[in-house]
């Protein structure tokens, strides 16, 4: 069996935060502030909870493009902000990323990292 390793540098802040529900909690990983250009962004976190549940995903599924770049926000052209992945817990745990994205337009280096976040936790 492969194991993932999980970086521990990103190209971006990365932060998890948690909402109480009467029966869990709703996460929420914030993808933000990036310190270089991020086209293409695709995006995929798993809380390890259950097989069944769908995990929180953008530009896998959907024909979104989504990208960041450093003080430019154009939603029209697909860059924002940044970029919010919301789910749903039991109980408050580590969170697993995936990421990849080009950093540059025409998609000539392509980036993949895998990280985990902890609440109150930025990367």
């Amino acid at each position: 069996m492969n194991q993932i390793q999980f970086d521990e540098t990103m190209d971006c802040q990365v932060s998890l935060v948690y909402n109480k529900l009467n029966d869990g909690y709703r996460y929420d990983i914030i993808i933000y502030q990036p310190l270089k250009d991020m086209y293409y962004i695709n995006a995929m976190c798993y809380a390890e909870e259950s097989l069944n549940q769908m995990c929180p995903n953008i530009g896998i599924f959907d024909d979104e493009n989504y990208h960041l770049k450093k003080d430019y926000v154009n939603k029209k052209e697909g860059f924002y902000k940044g970029i919010q992945l919301s789910g749903i817990v039991k109980m408050k745990r580590k969170i697993k990323l995936y990421i990849s994205y080009y950093t540059d337009i025409k998609r000539t280096k392509k980036i993949e990292k895998y990280i985990e976040v902890l609440e109150n936790e930025i990367r």
